[in-house]
């Protein structure tokens, strides 16, 4: 773009006496510097350059003559300046005999219509404002009227009539004196047992503790009031049922949810198989308590001694009942060698720090009689049964599961859960991927998982698929740079989040599988 010096322009002009012409190439030469200005109301605009954005022509005229006579003159007009930002024409009149003075004049003109040019700007903004200011104006005036107009609108609260007194009461009349209590009718007692069964009839305002006081102070000094125990001193109520899933096979089928007060860890699927010389029993549950009262079901049904005890794995919710069957049966224990490296008789495990007091009370850890290293068959009043132990890491580190090659029948552990999430944070992705593999190559109509519901064909599908997805999806998230810590961003598994322990267990099920998968050679 061609910047003009307007000053260069009027000074050429100067030296001559006639009108000339300049046209734009020819003007670029005049050139001495541009035109600057202080501060204006725009601080961005520091410096003010007049630039010609296309100049066709421009024309100067300096003359001695007077000003004709039918022509006003007005001092200080011997300029006049045509819009200097666009395509203009500038004619300057200079009176000779003043032109220095004149050259002064057409200067400041120019400066004050540049600042004339951005004082218009900013008054316009200003108008602007104001404008806004005065619509928000009429806008709350309008508000105000509609609240005010509202407030008329409001009807009137009729006034509360005024409340009756009150009638005085009636003075109560006092109550006369009851007769004597008959504090306890006493039952014929027989002479042998030295307890007292009492009925209570009418107490009045006698305490139970000072009618026992006073029924123990009036017997005979051989006999004593026996008071039943507190419901916190019962032992807990587990509520067991045996569902049978296959013939001479019994389990109990625990909540799908974690271990808790209110489920005293009943929470885990323990097994029963009757055979003509006895029961084995896979995994006795939580407590002592619990291992009790499910022989108790199972006593209603054959009444047969427990001869073997089969445990899955180390956690604890499967294998505290142990001691119950080595009590009363003296039982074989048989499982991983982890329970009896790992734990010992006062540990307090999670089922000794979740369970309620009359749930694990009477509870101890005892070792196993045989730790299961490699696969053998035990046979047990005409049934067969494989113990398999798993070689690599999966649901824990020394799994074991139990298949019943007559009967069909397979007794997993926690290598298959269905129903809800399974906890990985002492297995392995591709160790449950191996041991799932190995099952699903026995031939078994019923299936019974550690924890969930589901016995027939499609017991192991929910496991297959949570392992197949954490690895493939996981996996692919390490190939694409993902890190540890925005893994369970990328990878959710949303297709089990309506599974029970989805929102407890899924994300850190995700982060151990990170783990494990990033290291992985191939």
């Amino acid at each position: 773009m061609n910047k003009i010096s307007l000053m260069s322009v009027v000074t050429a002009s100067l030296l001559l006496v006639n009108p000339i012409q300049i046209n734009a190439n020819d003007a670029v030469k005049l050139i001495e510097k541009p035109i600057t200005m202080g501060k204006t109301l725009y601080p961005k605009d520091d410096v003010v350059v007049a630039e010609v954005k296309k100049v066709e022509l421009v024309k100067v005229e300096v003359t001695n003559d007077e000003p004709k006579k039918d022509e006003p003159t007005k001092k200080n007009d011997n300029v006049k300046v045509v819009d200097v930002n666009k395509n203009m024409h500038i004619h300057i009149h200079i009176d000779g005999n003043s032109a220095l003075d004149n050259v002064k004049f057409a200067e400041e003109k120019i400066k004050f219509m540049l600042e004339k040019e951005k004082f218009e700007k900013a008054k316009a903004e200003l108008i602007m404002g104001a404008k806004a200011v005065m619509a928000e104006k009429i806008k709350l005036k309008r508000e105000q009227d509609k609240f005010s107009q509202m407030k008329r609108e409001v009807l009137p609260v009729k006034p509360i009539k005024p409340i009756k007194a009150v009638q005085p009461i009636k003075p109560i009349k006092p109550i006369k004196a009851t007769k004597p209590i008959k504090e306890i009718e006493k039952k014929e007692v027989a002479k042998a047992p030295a307890k007292i069964e009492f009925k209570v009839t009418n107490i009045g305002n006698k305490s139970i503790g000072d009618i026992i006081k006073t029924a123990v102070a009036t017997k005979a000094p051989a006999q004593k009031a026996e008071v039943k125990k507190a419901d916190s001193e019962a032992p807990f109520d587990y509520k067991v049922e045996a569902k049978q899933v296959a013939e001479n096979v019994w389990c109990f089928f625990g909540a799908l949810d974690k271990p808790t007060k209110e489920n005293a860890g009943y929470m885990v699927n323990s097994c029963y198989i009757k055979t003509n010389d006895g029961y084995l029993a896979m995994d006795t549950g939580p407590s002592y308590q619990f291992a009790k009262q499910s022989y108790e079901a199972m006593q209603k049904i054959a009444d047969l001694p427990v001869k073997y005890v089969v445990n899955s794995h180390e956690h604890d919710d499967h294998w505290l009942g142990n001691d119950f069957f080595k009590k009363k049966f003296n039982a074989t224990l048989i499982g991983p060698e982890s329970i009896t490296k790992n734990y010992k008789d006062g540990d307090k495990t999670r089922m000794f720090n979740i369970l309620p007091e009359n749930a694990i009370k009477g509870t101890h850890i005892i070792d196993l009689d045989k730790s299961v290293k490699e696969a053998f068959t035990l046979t047990l009043g005409g049934e067969e049964f494989r113990i398999i132990p798993m070689d690599v890491k999966a649901h824990t580190g020394d799994d074991v599961f139990i298949y019943m090659p007559k009967r069909k029948v397979l007794f997993a552990g926690d290598l298959v859960m269905n129903g809800r999430i399974t906890s990985g944070r002492h297995g392995s992705v591709m160790g449950q991927l191996k041991a799932l593999a190995m099952m699903q190559k026995l031939d078994w109509k019923v299936l019974v998982p550690g924890h969930g519901f589901i016995t027939d064909a499609r017991a192991m599908d929910e496991a297959n698929l949570y392992f197949k997805l954490t690895k493939d999806r996981v996996l692919k998230a390490i190939e694409e740079g993902v890190d540890a810590t925005e893994i369970n961003e990328v990878v959710k598994l949303i297709e089990f989040k309506d599974k029970a322990m989805y929102d407890i267990l899924n994300a850190q099920n995700i982060g151990f599988a990170f783990e494990e998968l990033e290291m992985l050679e191939d």
